[in-house]
């Protein structure tokens, strides 16, 4: 019995450790990326990108009203809110690589001799991180309304008080807007800009996701450095296809995907 409750203990304190130094690990992350997002702020209200969040976020008198910290609190929320989001859309991405490896040659064709922040804006890479998102959305449904009077749409009414849901899979997936729309075809978004009344994984109208630009940013380039490497296998476990989902937050690959060179 005294060996047994000394093992254990053991094994608890040996818990209690790895957890502390975890919780060490995160804090000094933590204040390691306070610090960087408070010297990009200083430096946004110095001379502001046009084209960035920040610059957003310090538009107009509001912006210029709240302090460095408000700001920072902006920016993670931003970050964190939108990485389980992109986490799910990087897993898709890379399942459908898996499958169809000769679009990961065109990525990394494209962007091999490009700069890492122009990445987002080349056509092949973009058009696949829509397709991506159109044809697997991380988010099935959008945000749900509320009629404030009676609602005639098509041929159905809503009354007063109605809450509607729109299914942004079933839009996506619908035959009658997209041509073969169960296809992963990053091709019919080439030449093409993204129509909002058949495609919107970040939603549509006053409530549209804040952070669409930030992630689509993050996709393109985490999909692009992970094809750059020459001997780079893509693996998917038997269990992860497209018909097999994991549900939770958002829906996602039913196991993870394995990196290999």
């Amino acid at each position: 019995m005294t060996s047994l409750h000394n093992r254990y203990s053991a094994e608890l304190v040996g818990d209690r450790h790895q957890a502390l130094w975890a919780h060490r690990a995160f804090t000094r992350a933590r204040r390691a990326l306070r610090e960087t997002l408070l010297e990009e702020i200083k430096a946004a209200r110095r001379a502001p990108s046009p084209s960035s969040i920040l610059a957003t976020l310090l538009d107009g008198s509001e912006g210029q009203d709240l302090s460095n910290e408000e700001l920072r609190m902006h920016l993670m929320t931003l970050l964190v809110a939108g990485h389980e989001t992109t986490s799910a859309a990087l897993s898709w991405a890379l399942l459908h690589a898996t499958s169809q490896p000769h679009y990961v040659n065109k990525i990394r064709e494209e962007t091999w001799h490009q700069p890492v922040a122009t990445y987002p804006t080349t056509p092949f890479l973009q058009a696949y991180c829509h397709e991506v998102l159109r044809h697997t959305s991380p988010v099935p449904n959008g945000h749900t309304r509320r009629t404030l009077r009676e609602l005639n749409i098509a041929k159905y009414t809503f009354p007063s008080g109605t809450e509607l849901c729109p299914c942004i899979h079933n839009l996506h997936h619908n035959h009658r807007l997209h041509q073969q729309p169960d296809h992963f075809r990053p091709e019919r978004f080439l030449n093409a800009a993204t129509n909002t009344d058949t495609y919107l994984p970040f939603g549509i109208g006053s409530r549209r996701c804040l952070g669409e630009s930030l992630a689509m940013q993050e996709l393109a380039i985490a999909v692009a450095i992970t094809t750059h490497h020459p001997d780079l296998k893509i693996e998917a476990p038997e269990t992860a296809n497209p018909e097999k989902v994991s549900m939770g937050p958002t829906i996602r690959t039913p196991d993870s995907m394995i990196l290999r060179t």
